[in-house]
């Protein structure tokens, strides 16, 4: 992977845990999971380069749960 390319991810990553963090503060059950969702999305992207094998598979398996549930929670609030 690219230079910049990981940066972003680990920049977007940081913003990922410290808002889910805010929302913890907050109690907000809804943004708390949306964060842990979105850690675990851009976490398994991090890793998609690292990886090989067995453990690629389930990295991918990974990230693609993750990436249809930000699909389907966020699909209200881009079309309607």
């Amino acid at each position: 992977m690219n230079k910049i390319y990981k940066l972003i991810i680990y920049i977007l990553l940081g913003l990922a845990i410290s808002i889910t963090l805010y929302s913890i503060y907050l109690v907000n059950i809804e943004f708390i999971l949306r964060g842990f969702i979105h850690i675990i999305f851009l976490t398994s992207l991090l890793l998609l380069d690292k990886l090989d094998g067995k453990n690629r598979k389930i990295v991918e398996i990974t990230f693609g749960i993750s990436s249809m549930i930000i699909i389907i929670s966020d699909f209200y609030k881009i079309f309607l």
